[in-house]
């Protein structure tokens, strides 16, 4: 019964997320699934669509921030966390990483039987931009990088969506930090 009301949340999810592009329904470009981290679900330049309450906001410190990668960051957020709900003496069930925001969010869910890892991913320039996450749509790799080290999580973004401006078209990406390579992709319809 459990995985039966799972999967209705899931097709209820996508359902809701469907748009009417040039009179054909198509899932939305930036809706994406964001993997646990020591069981907790992070998101990082993405926004969860499950319905969640904020428990608690921390400071989120992380050694050498301009070299770290987004796994590391993600690691360092959950540690962050974790001592924060330790001093507060409260539970959460994901983290909610804002760039550029000196508090980040524990949160809980509203609904814990729905799948709550689908999120939706923040645009630049219009490209949707994927990082420690997937995208819901299959894609194809239209260009492999490696970029900069130790600029910065922003700044490496900015190259990658600069690169990803000779691609013409719709749908294209950019997957940031969840593979060996970062990628400028091209979302399938």
């Amino acid at each position: 019964m459990k995985a039966q009301l799972a999967q209705l949340g899931i097709f209820i999810i996508l359902f809701l997320s469907i748009k009417t592009v040039n009179g054909q329904n198509s899932v939305e470009q930036n809706l994406a699934r964001v993997s646990k981290v020591n069981n907790k679900l992070v998101f990082l330049f993405a926004e969860p669509i499950g319905e969640y309450e904020v428990v608690f906001t921390f400071e989120n410190h992380i050694s050498n921030y301009l070299c770290a990668n987004p796994s590391q960051v993600v690691i360092a957020s959950i540690s962050n966390a974790n001592q924060e709900a330790g001093n507060q003496n409260k539970l959460y069930d994901a983290i909610i990483v804002s760039n550029g925001s000196p508090r980040d969010m524990a949160i809980v869910w509203k609904d814990k039987s729905n799948d709550n890892s689908f999120a939706r991913v923040k645009t630049i320039e219009g490209r949707p931009v994927f990082v420690e996450c997937e995208p819901i749509r299959g894609y194809e790799v239209l260009g492999k990088y490696v970029l900069k080290k130790c600029v910065g999580m922003q700044r490496s973004i900015d190259q990658l969506i600069k690169k990803s401006r000779k691609e013409k078209g719709d749908r294209v990406a950019v997957f940031y930090g969840s593979t060996k390579y970062d990628l400028v992709i091209r979302l399938k319809e």
